[in-house]
């Protein structure tokens, strides 16, 4: 994949980036349809924090086009 030009993050580390800037990929597998898997879920993340990072990618040209400001 070919980085958008300023491109502000380094690759291959952790970084924080606002939440603003993520978009949520819609083709996410895991979905949560009981009230009481996200209730568990929000638990464990607040007893544990998050355990694993997150991974994102940059927006592609389209998707930039479609999600401005993100």
């Amino acid at each position: 994949m070919t980085l958008p030009v300023g491109f502000p993050y380094p690759l291959n580390q952790e970084v924080q980036i606002p939440l603003e800037q993520v978009i949520p990929n819609p083709d996410q597998p895991r979905q949560f349809e009981h009230k009481e898997a996200i209730e568990l879920l929000a638990a464990s993340m607040k007893a544990k924090g998050q355990e694993v990072a997150a991974r994102v990618r940059p927006l592609t040209e389209i998707e930039q086009a479609a999600h401005p400001g993100a």
